[in-house]
């Protein structure tokens, strides 16, 4: 009857009478027997161990072990751990099942279990040390050792026979030897693109001998100096010296299997090498010439910040040569300095493994900002970071373009003040910044007479007579007071910060003196007079609304024109009713 034991198959019979010697044959006692390998046992062994070994590493050089898969991997491992009880120890436990049986099968099991589990995560990892490969191959062939131990314990003790210790810790060691042998081998496999089937057949055959050879090579020990015939003579044409008593074979065929797995993987790593080196040279040669070709420019930076590589576009852009670059201390010294504090921080996430956007300043030799577009791209090796290339496009044309979009959308393109849109914006941006103690005015300016300069002289003419205006008030006013063209011949102030209400009432009597100044304008052979009226609302006192405040001014202004022109008027509670009235009677008219 075929027993399957682990990899390993052999026919177990009675021989009983006699025992075979090099010198004869002895009788034997009624009963007593031993288990019986012939050479064809032990060759099926080798042929069902390579199969096995085939679709395992077939398996495994393949699988994938992360976070959401080592569930799997320890269900399937498990498995493997009662497959390995059933396959060497069920016989031995068949007919005694006591509770301290019971316990050292569920002992032997998860053990065997744990040294599967540990023996697939050393081959998976993409980095182990040979400490850890060591102790992981270790304990597998204790499992193995062990499991093949207890099996032959029965056969020591029934049959009073001598173990040769030497051979058995021989055939330990080379279990050992094997084991690391054949996980180095997988690993090998693991890190090629694409396996060759042959380098799995040979690679199985190896492993299915070495690990075949053990179980022989165990028994061996038990055997040799007892005279007893592991196999039984079958007339094989081998020396005596290398076959003594026909149980030398597996240990020499043992060691063979081993050197093959040893000196394969230098074979696989070597190809392996050899293949690498010409990926890294063809792809250092694609990486060089798409670094040098880029229209934009490129820089290197290693983990402190320091430029180690430059293309020919950076040194363009910056006007500094390679030596200059890479002697920086930090590539943030090309930043400008009202950015730098930005870009450090996005640098410091990009060091973090994330990649960033972004638009700077960058600074050139002759301390000349240009604006740029900086693309910080983290580059990994084996999970750890190596350095960042920095791209960085010239978009100074955008830039200005951008800016003088911006600038148009907020300015009046006569006068080149800002525009309602501007005034708005900043007026409720000041009002949003204001404190209890913060008092502001918004004023509203139209010029008296304006109408007949445009009906006499013409539009270019009252064009001119704007422009004027426009830049007596820039001179005249404080910095901090934000002037605006609403339209036609309308402008609105903007005082942020009243402190002295009479230092405020002298500064709207010079906008107005500013007005009456004659004009001379171009083309024209007299002077022209023109006069302004001035409406006031005061913030929080009249509203703490943006839309009032302009409402309140624009009524206020209206006012001064009311009660003569040339004057200002500020914003009084009655002034609403009375709009509200005027409105009522011209709808009942």
């Amino acid at each position: 009857m075929y027993l399957i034991k682990g990899f390993f198959i052999y026919k177990k019979t009675i021989k009983k009478q006699k025992i075979c010697y090099p010198y004869g044959c002895e009788r034997l006692e009624e009963g007593v027997h031993m288990d019986y390998y012939t050479f064809s046992d032990y060759v099926l062994s080798v042929v069902i161990a390579s199969i096995a070994s085939f679709i395992g590493v077939s398996f495994i050089i393949k699988v994938n072990v992360n976070k959401k898969s080592r569930n799997k991997i320890r269900i399937v491992s498990l498995v493997f751990g009662m497959m390995i009880y059933y396959a060497f120890l069920n016989s031995y436990f068949s007919d005694i099942r006591s509770s301290v049986n019971w316990v050292f099968i569920v002992l032997v099991i998860l053990f065997s279990s744990g040294a599967v589990y540990l023996a697939i995560n050393t081959i998976t990892n993409k980095e182990v040390s040979f400490r850890r490969l060591v102790v992981g191959a270790l304990i597998f062939a204790s499992c193995i050792s062990l499991v093949n131990l207890i099996d032959i314990r029965t056969e020591v003790i029934a049959q009073n026979l001598k173990m040769n210790l030497w051979l058995f810790i021989s055939a330990n060691l080379l279990l050992l030897g094997n084991t690391i042998a054949t996980f180095r081998f997988i690993r090998q496999l693991r890190k090629l693109g694409k396996v060759k089937i042959s380098w799995l057949i040979y690679g199985s055959i190896a492993i299915g001998l070495a690990f075949s050879s053990i179980r022989f090579t165990l028994f061996s020990s038990i055997t040799l100096f007892s005279n007893v015939d592991l196999f039984g003579y079958q007339g094989i044409p081998l020396l005596n010296f290398f076959y003594n008593d026909h149980t030398l074979l597996p240990l020499a065929i043992n060691i063979f299997g081993l050197v093959f797995l040893e000196l394969f993987p230098n074979f696989v790593s070597d190809v392996y090498s050899e293949r690498q080196r010409e990926l890294i040279y063809q792809n250092k040669y694609q990486y060089e010439a798409l670094f040098e070709n880029q229209a934009v420019a490129i820089l290197s930076l290693n983990e402190k910040g320091k430029i180690t590589k430059v293309n020919e576009i950076a040194k363009k852009m910056t006007g500094f040569d390679a030596e200059e670059l890479e002697g920086l201390a930090c590539f943030s010294e090309l930043i400008h300095e009202t950015q730098k504090e930005n870009f450090i921080h996005l640098l410091t996430i990009a060091f973090h493994g994330e990649s960033q956007m972004f638009e700077t300043k960058l600074v050139t030799k002759l301390q000349t900002p240009v604006d740029v577009q900086i693309t910080l791209l983290p580059i990994f090796l084996e999970e750890k970071l190596t350095h960042i290339n920095i791209f960085a496009k010239d978009i100074s044309e955008i830039a200005e373009a951008r800016e003088e979009i911006h600038y148009m959308a907020y300015h009046d393109s006569l006068t080149l003040l800002p525009n309602r849109r501007f005034f708005v914006e900043e007026l409720n941006r000041q009002i949003a910044k204001s404190h209890s103690q913060s008092k502001m005015a918004v004023c509203f300016l139209d010029l008296d007479r304006f109408k007949l300069v445009n009906d006499t002289l013409g539009h270019q003419a009252g064009d001119q007579l704007l422009k004027i205006v426009a830049d007596r008030f820039r001179n005249t006013v404080d910095q901090d007071v934000v002037i605006a063209r609403l339209g036609g011949d309308e402008f609105t102030f903007l005082f942020p910060n009243i402190v002295e209400n009479e230092k405020f009432k002298k500064q709207l009597e010079e906008i107005l003196i500013q007005i009456q100044t004659p004009f001379l304008l171009e083309n024209q052979d007299q002077e022209f007079h023109v006069t302004g009226s001035l409406g006031i609302a005061i913030y929080p006192q009249d509203s703490q609304s943006c839309d009032n405040l302009m409402k309140f001014a624009d009524m206020a202004m209206y006012s001064a024109k009311e009660h003569g022109k040339n004057r200002y008027v500020f914003y009084e509670d009655y002034l609403s009713e009375k709009n509200f009235e005027e409105s009522l009677l011209e709808a009942d008219v």
